[in-house]
């Protein structure tokens, strides 16, 4: 296994922490399993600054989709 660091929209990220496609188009969900599936994924948890926080910011080139709000998270993969 290993980790690396990847730009998760804001939108996937409770279906891919949670398992929670609330609020998700088919779409949406096809893009962020594609992604899962590609990069061999098995977990994922933002990367926190002070305190435990997170801060969301634009991203014009996210994992995948198109340009939002996106949050670092450490994705661990299994190799």
């Amino acid at each position: 296994m290993d980790l690396f660091v990847a730009k998760i929209p804001v939108w996937a990220m409770p279906y891919l922490m949670n398992d929670d496609p609330t609020g998700l188009n088919d779409e949406e969900k096809e893009i962020a399993d594609k992604w899962w599936t590609e990069n061999k994924a098995f977990g994922l948890g933002p990367v926190s600054e002070d305190e435990g926080e997170c801060f969301p910011y634009f991203d014009p080139f996210p994992a995948f989709g198109l340009g939002s709000e996106v949050i670092d998270c450490n994705v661990l993969r299994i190799a």
